[in-house]
This record gives structure tokens, sequence and C-alpha cells, in this order.
């Protein structure tokens, strides 16, 4: 299932964030690290740029999808990056990420 939207959410499960799911703020050391992993080049072009972020987010994806079918929509942020690392500026304030799947 795809998804549609990501929330960071605070302690008291405030919503801080809110982002289409393609326009999550990964992290630009992270795009540089897969591209020089993926294709062996430190200053991305367009399309590695474009290839890394679509491999990286169809990771995330399958993630949250096997989240969601544990039957839950929201991650703590710590358990993310346990997975995958620092990917993602979280931002202050941040401890759960909430997503919403398309059905």
């Amino acid at each position: 299932m795809p998804v549609k939207n990501i929330s960071f959410l605070n302690g008291r499960k405030e919503v801080l964030r809110r982002y289409k799911f393609t326009s999550l703020p990964i992290r630009e050391q992270m795009i540089i690290n897969k591209s020089i992993e993926f294709f062996s080049d430190p200053e991305p072009c367009f399309i590695h740029r474009s290839a890394v972020l679509k491999r990286l987010l169809a990771e995330i994806e399958n993630y949250f999808t096997a989240v969601a079918q544990g039957g839950s929509n929201e991650v703590r942020c710590s358990a993310f990056t346990e997975k995958f690392g620092d990917m993602i500026n979280f931002g202050e304030g941040a401890e759960s990420l909430e997503f919403d799947l398309e059905r």
C-alpha cells in the first residue's frame, strides 16, 4: 500500500510537521552516500539523485507497510533511526512518525 503522508509528532502526539511522503526531508549527505554506493558518484546528477530518492522511499514505504500490517500507523523516531540511520531530519521535538496509507 502506498504511503500518502507522514506526520512528525511530539511526545504529546501533537503534529509538529506534516509532509507528503515524496517530500520527506531526507538528509543531503544520505543522498550523496547512497549515490556513491550505487553509482560511484559523489556529485549526483539529476538522474542519479532521482534514482537514489526513489530507492530510499521504496525502502521506507516497505517498512511502513510492514508496520501497518502489524496493526499500527506510528513509529518512534528512535526505531526508524535504528533501521535507517540518520536518513531523515526530524527537527526539534519529534518523537514519532505517523503515516497515512492510501487504500
